[in-house]
């Protein structure tokens, strides 16, 4: 099925933010253990992965399973001009902001995919709530367990549809 190119990942337009902000342990899906907000070892300082041609081969099929569902240029439009490397004070703040909006793009990708969308069509009602959210920086749950993200978020859903609003916090 497809869905609208806004939910897939444009690693041209990104700062190589999922190779930053994912925390991966050795395993058949990572060749190394490399901490949350530590730059993966094969990404350049132009924010383009050094082995992306051979991610598997190198130990890293994690890598090439993992999608940020778009998440990734969305965060970093929010910054514009900016990036976890040249502003090291919102690195934190972009770290959160593309987990939460990566898990937001995961359950719009759910809903479309659930729902007979086609090109050309409206988003369904709950995945334009998703969208709207996921767009305002200012809107998205500060969350401290990301576990927790998913939940949370469908609470913020449920009572939009319900017509009742619920501001994040």
């Amino acid at each position: 099925m497809t869905v609208p190119d806004r939910f897939t990942h444009d690693c041209a337009n990104c700062c190589g933010m999922c190779c930053v902000t994912m925390k991966f342990e050795r395993s058949d899906e990572f060749a190394i253990d490399k901490p949350r907000g530590q730059p993966c070892p094969n990404l350049s300082a132009d924010n383009v992965c050094t082995i992306h041609d051979r991610l598997t081969e190198e130990g890293f099929p994690g890598c090439v399973a993992w999608t940020c569902y778009g998440a990734g240029q969305r965060v970093q439009a929010m910054y514009p001009g900016r990036t976890w490397r040249d502003d090291p004070d919102l690195a934190e703040e972009m770290y959160d902001h593309m987990m939460l909006v990566r898990v937001i793009h995961r359950l719009i990708v759910k809903i479309i995919e659930s729902s007979g969308w086609s090109e050309g069509d409206p988003l369904p009602p709950a995945a334009r709530v998703l969208d709207d959210l996921a767009g305002d920086p200012a809107r998205l749950p500060s969350i401290a367990d990301p576990e927790a993200a998913e939940s949370i978020i469908l609470d913020i859903v449920r009572g939009a549809l319900a017509g009742d609003r619920p501001k994040a916090t």
